[in-house]
């Protein structure tokens, strides 16, 4: 129930069609958010409006605290539509957040790169994916790698951090 509550709100950040979790270092959780409602909870009808306003958005959990009130919601300071990863002027590309690793002082996120379309379910492959770097602890973006293609393989499912040697083992899907 702990659990369920931590992401039950109506305010602030509400619903995502997307998330993961990223432990960091020192104890607090970063969950990445896909397309994301903010601040748009009717309270009166408990329902919100139908297309997402945010593009990308992050949860920072405290230390083993599953109180809601008590995350902090980042959105990017874009004048724009509003993303906590943002790495093209052109609306009509966006990054949706998977997994990611901590190393050192700087967290890594891996972002699809996806283009709004009028085919399919409305978006598309943007081109090569993106590798956000986070500067820890402040959880500020300041930089993204781009990737090789990958022949249609998203490799932001998950990442093994813990193999000897100074590997990251990451997999993928297709």
């Amino acid at each position: 129930s702990s659990v369920t509550d931590f992401f039950n709100r109506d305010s602030g950040w509400i619903a995502s069609d997307g998330c993961a979790s990223i432990p960091l270092s020192d104890g607090r959780v970063l969950w990445t958010m896909d397309d994301s409602f903010i601040g748009n909870y009717d309270s009166l009808g408990g329902t919100m409006p139908c297309l997402f306003q945010v593009r990308n958005s992050a949860l920072v959990q405290p230390y083993n605290n599953w109180y809601w009130g008590n995350t902090r919601t980042l959105i990017g300071d874009s004048a724009s539509v509003p993303s906590y990863l943002k790495n093209n002027s052109d609306n009509n590309y966006l990054i949706w957040p998977n997994a990611g690793y901590q190393r050192g002082d700087t967290v890594y996120i891996y972002g699809m790169n996806i283009e709004n379309s009028t085919q399919g379910l409305g978006f598309t492959s943007g081109g090569n994916d993106f590798l956000a770097k986070v500067s820890f602890p402040s959880l500020q973006v300041v930089g993204f790698d781009n990737l090789q293609n990958f022949n249609g393989i998203s490799f932001g499912i998950g990442f093994d951090t813990t193999e000897a040697g100074n590997y990251i083992y990451t997999w993928g899907e297709k």
